[in-house]
């Protein structure tokens, strides 16, 4: 009686884990049949109205397409390209008078610009120019000379330095000067 008692309780731990190793092969088989008919090879799985990504090779009309795009994109960039502008700087007025004016440049340091010098009062022009060089940290505007000669009225003027470069340009503010 015994054996038929220990065979019964085998029987009732067999059918459970029996039901359970069929449930799991039935179940992966599924999963693995669904997954195989869902998935072409070379493509991705996209949400329903989208667009299927092709991660095949290029074709060679994709090459050349893409190729001659390449060359558009290259050709429109070098239209529209800007000449490069000079550099906005703003001179700096140490002292000006009926017979000098002395200036600097900051933010660049460089020789071969040009400083000019003009003077305006009631519509008439007094200008004169002189070479820039490099100063310690700054470029330096050589004094520029004047004589009282060279102004047609006394009174008080307006001067203005500019600088001019290859690289660079800018006016400083204002300053009134008085010629007697």
């Amino acid at each position: 009686m015994n054996k038929h008692i220990s065979h019964m309780k085998n029987k009732k731990v067999l059918i459970p884990v029996i039901v359970l190793v069929f449930a799991a092969v039935a179940g992966g088989l599924f999963m693995y049949k669904n997954r195989q008919s869902s998935t072409t090879p070379g493509t991705v799985t996209n949400p329903p109205g989208t667009e299927k990504l092709d991660l095949s090779p290029a074709t060679e009309d994709d090459q050349k397409q893409a190729d001659e795009r390449k060359e558009q994109l290259a050709d429109q960039e070098e239209q529209n390209q800007t000449p490069p502008t000079n550099q906005k700087v703003t001179p700096v007025i140490i002292s000006a008078s009926a017979t000098s004016v002395r200036g600097f440049v900051p933010g660049i340091y460089e020789s071969g610009g040009t400083c000019t010098a003009t003077f305006t009062k009631d519509g008439k022009t007094v200008t004169k120019q002189s070479a820039a060089t490099k100063g310690a940290t700054t470029t330096d505007c050589t004094p520029i000379s004047l004589t009282k000669a060279d102004f047609p009225a006394t009174g008080e003027w307006t001067v203005v330095l500019s600088y001019k470069s290859s690289t660079a340009e800018g006016s400083s503010a204002s300053q009134k000067v008085t010629i007697n």
